[in-house]
């Protein structure tokens, strides 16, 4: 077996609309404390995924992570096109480990099997969690609809809300692009 002596680490980090900028940037600062104490030939490289994974810094020297206080553009959080991008970008010069840093709310792809391909290529993925509680949150469940339906047949649909407080708000939906009239 091969046996490298230094590391890259892949921090991937959650960009998504649900995690708190703020959390996002103590994580950034708790990820550069500690690549302060790392080897100088090792190397750091930063993926920040959301509905898509984009590359924020090529694997390098240096410590430093970019400051952005923005969030990625889309409605989902792919957490595993970030390990994907991760591991295609991981040098074959050093070992591979990868950081998640995410609130663990993924809307799309699959993080397992992401994760299981990594395994199978020896990169260990360490997780480290952003948690946070909002006080009045409303949370979407699902929809419940019948199977099937005839075309211009009405239908009674469901929607499963969940909230931490009571709350009011207004529930809109939209077929192909066009406002439904949820009125009776």
């Amino acid at each position: 077996t091969e046996r490298a002596e230094h590391v890259t680490l892949l921090a991937v980090i959650d960009h998504s609309r649900s995690v708190p900028p703020a959390l996002r940037e103590k994580a950034a600062a708790f990820i550069e404390a500690a690549l302060r104490k790392k080897d100088p030939l090792d190397r750091l490289a930063v993926v920040n995924a959301a509905e898509y994974a984009v590359i924020d810094k090529m694997p390098g020297g240096g410590a430093e992570l970019r400051r952005r206080e923005t969030t990625l553009p889309g409605e989902t959080t792919n957490l595993a096109a970030g390990l994907a991008l991760a591991m295609a970008i991981a040098p074959a010069d050093t070992a591979a480990r990868i950081l998640l840093v995410s609130d663990g709310n993924e809307t799309a792809g699959d993080v397992r099997e992401a994760a299981r391909t990594a395994a199978a290529n020896r990169i260990p993925i360490d997780v480290l969690p952003i948690r946070y509680r909002y006080e009045r949150e409303v949370m979407f469940r699902r929809l419940a609809a019948p199977p099937t339906a005839r075309s211009g047949e009405t239908v009674a649909l469901r929607f499963v809300l969940a909230a931490t407080a009571p709350a009011r708000g207004k529930l809109n939906l939209a077929l192909n692009g066009t406002p439904v009239n949820l009125d009776p």
